[in-house]
């Protein structure tokens, strides 16, 4: 049984379906109840060890994803909360992996990684020095996993993830990364949150998840930390490609301005254990114009 925490979040939902389309045994898991899944979904509170006592002596879990966590605005509107979970939930979680020997995939982010000290792409074992709290929660998470696996023995790997596109990943404050997706092909208006200028690291969801069972299923020696491919897109021409692939979609930028993603990040760490064909996100534009065109 796959334990998979975050199971009501954007990233767990995709990985639960995808796991469960497998016919993989899926156990989700969240602080509140699901919507009916074809998958196992169970209400449980990381951050209280008797929720996770009794999710453990209930089900055998052979490996544990963890996606869980506050979000970085959310975070940072409520960081004693974002300490509770992103921080002290996953430390609860490590210590019941290391109790029942059950291997831990992290869900980091590349915000753990924060700004480069120098021109370079930015390894797994350069310093890391997150710009913004959410960023220091990750990397916290990141060290302890390292920490215990070298004095517990837990089985550890960090997934440092970039800026999720694709249906089903849009937020409250980034609408864009799904309705780009979903309007290319119809018209209309979209807003792209993010000052023309920025250039961030971004992954389609069907990418992402394929990463993850990759190393989810890999019989190889896994590595502690990888940072995951991606691709550095400038907003100003990513609104230029999305209005050439659509000339009736209007599209504008606004004046947000995210800190501390890293945007030039070597991932030939995890190309080499995982030689894994990704799709540029402008091929995936056009297959969603076409999809959305045929609907």
């Amino acid at each position: 049984m796959i334990l998979v925490t975050g199971g009501n979040g954007n990233i767990g939902k995709a990985l639960c379906s995808e796991l469960s389309i497998r016919d993989f045994e899926v156990l989700s898991i969240g602080r509140r109840p699901a919507d009916q899944q074809p998958y196992l979904h169970v209400s449980c509170d990381i951050t209280k060890t008797e929720d996770l006592d009794r999710l453990f002596s209930e089900y055998r879990i052979d490996q544990i994803v963890h996606l869980a966590g506050l979000t970085n605005t959310a975070a940072l509107n409520d960081p004693e909360t974002a300490v509770a979970i992103n921080v002290n939930g996953s430390i609860n979680l490590m210590k019941k992996a290391i109790e029942y020997h059950v291997p831990f995939l992290y869900g980091s982010s590349v915000n753990a990684i924060g700004l480069p000290q120098n021109d370079a792409p930015v390894k797994e074992d350069d310093v890391c020095v997150p710009q913004e709290f959410y960023g220091w929660t990750k990397r916290f998470v990141e060290e302890t996993g390292i920490a215990l696996s070298r004095s517990e023995g837990l089985l550890f790997t960090a997934l440092r993830i970039p800026t999720v596109l694709g249906e089903g990943q849009g937020s409250k404050n980034t609408p864009w990364r799904e309705t780009c997706f979903t309007k290319i092909g119809k018209g209309g208006e979209l807003q792209i949150t993010y000052h023309p200028d920025i250039c961030i690291p971004v992954i389609h969801i069907e990418d992402l998840i394929e990463m993850i069972c990759a190393v989810l299923f890999t019989t190889r020696e896994r590595k502690r930390i990888y940072n995951l491919p991606c691709e550095k897109i400038n907003i100003k021409e990513f609104a230029e490609t999305l209005k050439e692939i659509d000339p009736s979609l209007k599209v504008t930028t606004g004046e947000r301005r995210p800190k501390g993603m890293c945007s030039r990040i070597d991932s030939s760490l995890f190309t080499e254990d995982y030689p894994i064909k990704v799709k540029t996100v402008k091929e995936r534009l056009i297959e969603a114009k076409k999809k959305n065109e045929i609907l």
